[in-house]
């Protein structure tokens, strides 16, 4: 059965990286990524969302994810896979269209849900020909099941152990990520950006073992601190 990192609300919190890694960090605000291609400001944080009634999705959310060779770069806090998802996948958030272009990985995760901090989180971010971005995000939970998408590129994973420029990591298929029934929080990032977020609100399985292995290529955590999204509402669409 799946378990959560911590639902620990004080600070500094103990980052459980897994049965044979393990550590204690303070987890500061850092700058955000600008190697993860798409331009965040430096107010953006993370949102610390609580449980909140859901109202009817209405196909304000649609999403298709399927399959395209991924590239692999180390930045220096990061690792990016460039990925398009291929010719039929699409994101579309009240009728706009937006395409993936790339997927990246934070440990532990930076969205925390009803208190609760979650050992990786995935961001998968959707770009518009306007300029404007949506990051679909997923948290992962320890269970006793490799999770099928990470298992695709997860050997790749120690060779970016180290900076460099691209890795092909063949093709990665999107389609387990999407499900029929799925549910999102959804919140704006603050002005001047263009980002909306949408957080997937089913946690995912992760073994320790597959954490292990990117928190050793990484060597670090790489998550902001959440905070309560007082000027940003969010909502549950389900």
């Amino acid at each position: 059965m799946g378990c959560p990192l911590s639902k620990k609300k004080q600070k500094p919190r103990t980052i459980h990286v897994s049965p044979k890694k393990q550590g204690s960090a303070n987890v500061a605000a850092k700058p955000p990524c600008n190697a993860c291609n798409f331009p965040l400001g430096t107010d953006h944080a993370p949102a610390a969302i609580v449980n909140i009634a859901p109202t009817a999705n209405g196909n304000r959310i649609q999403v298709a994810l399927g399959s395209a060779e991924a590239q692999g770069s180390r930045t220096d806090s990061n690792l990016v896979f460039a990925w398009s998802g291929g010719a039929n996948s699409s994101l579309s958030l009240d009728g706009n269209k937006y395409k993936p272009t790339q997927f990246h990985f934070h440990t532990p995760s930076e969205h925390t849900l009803d208190g609760t901090q979650f050992p990786l989180e995935l961001h998968v971010v959707h770009a518009a020909g306007d300029g404007k971005f949506v990051v679909l995000c997923f948290v992962f939970q320890y269970g006793d099941a490799e999770d099928p998408f990470l298992a695709q590129m997860w050997t790749s994973v120690p060779q970016l152990a180290s900076p460099r420029p691209s890795l092909p990591v063949g093709q990665v298929d999107g389609s387990s990520l999407v499900t029929s029934k799925q549910a999102f929080y959804r919140y704006s990032g603050p002005p001047p950006e263009s980002v909306e977020w949408l957080v997937v609100q089913q946690p995912r399985i992760v073994t320790p073992g597959q954490v292990a292995i990117l928190f050793g290529a990484l060597r670090t955590t790489n998550a902001r601190v959440a905070r309560q999204p007082t000027s940003r509402p969010v909502t549950l669409l389900s």
